[in-house]
């Protein structure tokens, strides 16, 4: 554990560490005991979704109208293509992390198209299973390419050291809200009652 900086003047070579900088800096590095200096326009959650929005409105459309095809059917398509085996309507819904709704009338959408095919299960008649047709994964072929290059154009604007940290920074939080889910998904633990024996 490193040890605490001693009073006084700063070593030669180190500078001392100015709050007032670090805030300048990032409203990240200096964020209170309880994120009370968190400015509300430097919020996660807040920047996340501004870059994705702008994403979806400026980058994805231009690969996804050229061929005919909505943002939510283009998620969905994608999905299909890459399963190795039909899925099911609820794991469809929880992989495109859009809601069931919106799912299902891209989903439709997707079928009256015939890019895609929904049957009733017949182990469960009340579930459907989807899976892509070979038009949809044809598609789906046409589509994938243009779509590396308008996301690879994105990274382009990182350094090397950039695209390494953020990739790293956005699959730490995603796996620690995973394991959160999972271990809220887990059934609780039964603990075994010791009977008492007869004597």
């Amino acid at each position: 554990m490193p040890s605490k900086a001693k009073s006084g003047p700063a070593r030669a070579g180190r500078a001392a560490r100015d709050p007032a900088r670090d805030s300048e800096r990032s409203p990240w590095l200096d964020l209170g005991a309880r994120g009370e200096k968190l400015p509300l326009n430097a919020f996660p959650s807040f920047l996340i979704l501004r870059l994705a929005a702008a994403i979806q409105r400026e980058v994805m459309p231009r690969y996804t109208r050229k061929f005919g095809v909505s943002l939510p059917e283009w998620r969905l398509l994608a999905q299909l293509a890459v399963a190795p085996r039909p899925m099911q309507f609820f794991e469809l819904v929880a992989r495109s992390t859009m809601d069931k709704a919106l799912v299902s009338r891209a989903l439709q959408k997707l079928v009256d198209n015939r890019l895609a095919l929904a049957v009733a299960n017949p182990e469960h008649g009340r579930q459907l299973l989807v899976s892509s047709t070979r038009a949809g994964k044809e598609l789906y072929a046409r589509v994938l390419p243009a779509a590396r290059g308008e996301q690879a154009a994105l990274l382009s604007n990182l350094t090397d050291d950039e695209r390494i940290m953020f990739h790293a920074v956005l699959l730490k939080l995603l796996q620690g809200f995973e394991a959160e889910q999972k271990e809220q998904d887990a059934p609780p633990v039964r603990r075994a009652r010791k009977t008492r024996k007869e004597q």
